[in-house]
């Protein structure tokens, strides 16, 4: 039997793109970030970019203890450290597909990191412990629920899948294109995590959530006013290159967006 991975701690941080103008936080970077930010062109992308860094910087900073499940963050609330303690931690892009690379004063350290965009917002999930059976960590997604084209669909969600949203959408008050977002969110977390057979955004019609009729309801109670109000959790196997993965899911969502966590449990072999 494999055994079951050691308790991991996952910490979440949420920020508006639009609270992290350069000019404010700029300071806040390495050398090589800001390498990296100032070869980025548009002008979106670096504000996002530079919102995801500070949000996991601000994690690590606060330190292991036990903060909200999900901490919003703010212009405010990201200066509670100074610019020079941020600058001593790094997260730059690895050489291989993966989560970024996690260093404070030029040393690797023990959390991972994950990061996601969507709707103006910036997530990131620190999660320390050691890698589980299923030889993975936490990933994180966000979306902003918007209805896509049948070939979108198609190309990204396996048959079983679709009928899952598709029957949900008729069978319960949650809309098709929100029943698609939160599968899409579990599937790219997922990814990030590591911990399955597929590595890219290219192979998600490979990959396979296997959900319940009866998860629809739980679902729908975790759609509030504001990300982060409720979290609902369940376990689920995930399919990808005749491989199983065994994970916990938790998810909190509005009616406009939605964000998951995948945290592998096991894997077969």
């Amino acid at each position: 039997m494999p055994s079951e991975p050691a308790a991991q701690a996952c910490a979440l941080a949420l920020v508006a793109d639009r609270d992290v103008a350069e000019a404010a936080f700029g300071d806040h970077l390495s050398s090589r970030e800001a390498v990296h930010l100032g070869g980025l062109a548009n002008p979106r992308v670096r504000r996002r970019w530079l919102a995801g860094r500070l949000a996991a910087k601000n994690l690590v900073l606060r330190g292991p203890g036990r903060p909200p499940r999900l901490i919003a963050l703010d212009g405010a609330r990201l200066r509670v450290f100074p610019a020079a303690s941020y600058r001593e931690i790094e997260l730059l892009a690895p050489a291989a597909s993966g989560p970024p690379r996690l260093t404070r004063r030029g040393r690797e350290i023990e959390p991972r990191v994950s990061i996601s965009h969507g709707g103006g917002l910036s997530c990131a999930a620190v999660t320390s412990g050691s890698t589980g059976a299923a030889g993975g960590r936490t990933g994180v997604d966000l979306e902003t629920v918007a209805p896509h084209v049948a070939a979108f669909y198609r190309g990204n969600f396996t048959p079983r899948e679709r009928r899952w949203a598709e029957g949900g959408a008729g069978a319960s008050d949650l809309p098709g294109e929100w029943l698609y977002t939160f599968l899409w969110t579990v599937k790219e977390a997922a990814l990030k995590s590591g911990a399955t057979a597929a590595r890219s955004v290219w192979e998600l019609a490979s990959l396979e959530v296997l959900l319940g009729g009866e998860l629809r309801e739980l679902l729908a109670g975790c759609r509030r006013a504001a990300l982060g109000e409720r979290f609902v959790s369940f376990e689920t196997v995930v399919l990808a290159a005749q491989r199983k993965t065994r994970a916990r899911i938790e998810t909190t969502a509005t009616p406009e967006a939605v964000l998951s966590l995948f945290t592998p449990i096991e894997a077969s072999r």
